[in-house]
């Protein structure tokens, strides 16, 4: 974080000694990219006033008014917290106010001239982005699961936010906030993957569980397509909302619903394309509580497949692709380097202490890795 006078030039990196002198005095806190969620800050002062907090996207609208993040209905004004001791003071943001995107927080004052207020501390929460500016209390799955997919979250945010979306569950699948009722297998698919996205393998497959799972053991189903939603109560309904009360119309093929196919293929098997045709590809298994997997597909330049299987200490991994492509071996090693051998020689590979993966570059062709902890 950076900290700048009114004028927006740089003053000194946070943290360090912010103070604001006088009534009309103010410092912009540069976060250095987008974000979202609460702030707390800490402060000491002699006197008493107001401390306000405006917050914007761009560095050119920074001042006392935060810019409009609900939709073009103006300016969003400004937050203000009362100093009212002579000691240390601190002042959170309500849960209606987070906001869903901002750089740049100015701090400004309204107080005596003679009196000086120091920021000792900037502290920001985020546990799941907010669904607009006017209604703090839902924080939907299609925003928050788009923001773990596309990577559009602080990694020490994502954690928090996968969490926050299970609170949406219940019996037979994701309940989605901005359409209350409702579980929507096309925006659950974003759901899936955004946890695969972060390695929580088994909050997606448990996901697949309750919502496909349900819906093909259910005797009033196909019994083998997917349906385009449904009501949390069980009945075939969907968006009632907006459509007078007639929601009884959802298709029982919808093509949109089938994601679980990719997630499971992409993601747990592992197997997914990285440049067009599969000239370039990565294999990164995860698994969850599953045992073993294998799966595959075709694409004009010939057929791709691959299997898992878990053994004691460690699993297998068998690959057989195109001669003529390239590949990416992400393997899971839990606490340390993976002891891996290709073809029954041993391999050296690129281990991230950061998040317990083991890389390796591949070849195309038919090949056997046998990885130990």
């Amino acid at each position: 974080m950076t900290i700048l006078d009114s004028n927006k030039r740089v003053l000194s990196r946070y943290p360090a000694p912010a103070n604001l002198k006088g009534n009309g005095s103010s410092l912009i806190f540069d976060f250095g990219k987008e974000f979202g969620g609460i702030i707390t800050v800490n402060y000491s002062a002699p006197g008493s006033g107001s401390l306000g907090l405006a917050f914007t996207e761009a560095k050119n609208w920074t001042g006392t008014w935060s810019d409009s993040s609900n939709g073009g209905r103006g300016p969003d004004g400004a937050l203000y917290a009362n100093i009212t001791t002579t000691s240390k003071g601190s002042y959170t943001m309500p849960d209606a106010k987070l906001r869903g995107g901002s750089r740049y927080l100015t701090l400004f004052t309204a107080i005596d001239a003679s009196t000086s207020v120091s920021i000792t501390a900037i502290t920001l929460e985020i546990s799941a982005f907010k669904n607009s500016d006017v209604d703090g209390s839902i924080h939907p799955e299609d925003g928050n699961s788009m923001a773990l997919l596309f990577d559009g979250a602080d990694a020490a945010y994502t954690a928090r936010i996968s969490h926050q979306l299970t609170t949406n569950w219940c019996p037979i699948g994701a309940v989605t906030p901005e359409q209350p009722y409702n579980i929507v297998p096309l925006v659950e698919s974003f759901e899936i993957k955004g946890h695969l996205a972060i390695r929580q393998t088994q909050r997606a497959l448990d996901l697949v569980r309750l919502s496909w799972g349900w819906y093909l053991n259910n005797p009033y189903g196909t019994g083998s397509t997917t349906i385009e939603g449904y009501l949390d109560d069980g009945t075939f309904r969907y968006a009632n909302d907006g459509y007078n009360a007639d929601g009884s119309y959802p298709s029982h093929a919808h093509g949109w619903s089938t994601d679980p196919t990719d997630a499971l293929t992409s993601y747990v098997l592992g197997l997914r394309l990285t440049a067009p045709g599969g000239s370039a590809w990565t294999l990164a298994p995860q698994f969850g509580d599953l045992k073993a997997v294998e799966g595959g597909f075709t694409t004009p330049l010939g057929k791709f497949s691959a299997s898992w299987k878990l053994t004691s200490g460690g699993y297998t991994l068998e690959y057989d692709v195109p001669e003529n492509s390239t590949g990416t071996l992400v393997l899971p090693s839990k606490s340390k380097a993976a002891c891996v051998e290709l073809d029954g020689r041993k391999e050296d590979g690129r281990w991230d202490t950061s998040s317990g993966l083991t890389m390796l570059n591949a070849s195309g062709g038919k090949h056997k890795f046998t990885v130990k902890y």
